[in-house]
């Protein structure tokens, strides 16, 4: 199976917004990805993954 890596990044306006009202980003890409048949792997799974 391929893997892609993805960086993203905020703008300033965005990080202030996250700092005024913090939310999980990574469930709502997560979210976005499974709709289109695909998952979300983190530095969590990702490690978790390595030492199994």
């Amino acid at each position: 199976m391929a893997r892609y890596l993805i960086q993203a990044s905020y703008t300033s306006d965005s990080l202030a917004t996250q700092v005024k009202n913090p939310t999980n980003r990574l469930e709502a890409v997560a979210v976005m990805m499974a709709s289109v048949g695909s998952h979300l792997l983190t530095r969590t799974t990702l490690s978790e993954i390595s030492t199994s």
